[in-house]
């Protein structure tokens, strides 16, 4: 008997290559013995009803799009209680949490880890009702990643980020609010916030990714100040650079539940819009979702 397998793609990642090769992936699929069903869609509304109506026909779910689209999947399964192993086949414009994973070679390579028997169970971030892979961000850079134009990231790739953010350093943006975790509350002016588990993040490394792990049940949590005068923000850029934990300007930390309250702010979730809230409450998932084929060295807390 055949094992069944759905293939979801997003025909608008990246530059969109990937229509081009369907009808390979189909038939490299059907080579390992799978009968494949596609679907062409990144809407989670979509998604949700598909799983809840056949999910529990398949052994295996694999999707290729940018890591918007496996946030689309994951955020799906976990609303219909749905477990199956979920393969990625980054095809998106940055590709932050592939990177992490390990998933950046050709896409030859990325079909036959989704095929492999390794499953791997990974964190999932839960924020207030939605859900994050890998980070939920407000501020500068926040702003940057979901208003960036789709067209100028399929030309650009992360470089759009980075020109974008050139454009608006000069006006920075700060917000007060209150934050609480490991039972502790901190309250101030901040310009950037980001609760991470990625080693990398709108393109840019993750300073502090050496304490990354993937399954630990722990987010890492910073928080910039809002500087006063240039010195302060010189002093921010090659603390970050410097991955200095201790600068003033800096609040790090590393926990499992966090909690903000602010006036209204936009947020970011896995680079798109997440919605404009006062009170946020963010708890690590963990290991809450099986990823196939990662066997990257150093990411999972666990052999």
């Amino acid at each position: 008997m055949m094992k069944r397998l759905l293939f979801i793609y997003n025909p608008v990642a990246g530059k969109g290559d990937i229509q081009g090769k369907i009808a390979s992936i189909i038939n490299f699929y059907s080579g390992r013995g799978y009968l494949v069903t596609v679907l062409p869609t990144a809407q989670k509304d979509t998604l949700i009803k598909v799983l809840k109506l056949y999910g529990d026909d398949y052994e295996r779910v694999v999707c290729a799009g940018g890591d918007g689209t496996l946030n689309q999947l994951v955020s799906a399964c976990l609303k219909v209680n749905c477990h199956l192993p979920i393969g990625y086949i980054p095809s998106g414009s940055t590709n932050d949490f592939a990177k992490t994973l390990g998933f950046d070679g050709d896409i030859q390579q990325m079909l036959e880890k989704s095929c492999s028997d390794t499953v791997r169970k990974i964190d999932i971030g839960k924020f207030n009702e939605e859900y994050f892979i890998y980070v939920a961000a407000f501020g500068s850079l926040a702003e940057i990643s979901y208003s960036t134009p789709q067209t100028i990231k399929n030309i650009l790739g992360h470089f759009a980020y980075i020109l974008k953010g050139i454009q608006t350093v000069t006006d920075l943006k700060s917000y007060f609010l209150e934050m609480e975790c490991n039972n502790h509350k901190i309250e101030g002016e901040f310009i950037i916030g980001l609760i991470m588990n990625s080693i990398s993040v709108g393109g840019f490394k993750n300073p502090f990714s050496q304490e990354v792990y993937l399954d630990d049940g722990l987010f890492e949590v910073l928080l910039v100040r809002m500087p006063r005068n240039i010195n302060q923000l010189q002093n921010i850029i090659l603390d970050l650079m410097n991955k200095n934990v201790k600068s003033e300007m800096f609040v790090y930390t590393q926990a499992s539940n966090i909690k903000f309250n602010s006036a209204p702010m936009g947020w970011s979730l896995d680079g798109e819009f997440g919605g404009v809230e006062e009170n946020v409450e963010i708890k690590n998932w963990n290991k809450a979702v099986p990823i196939i084929g990662s066997d990257k060295e150093g990411v999972f807390s666990e052999r």
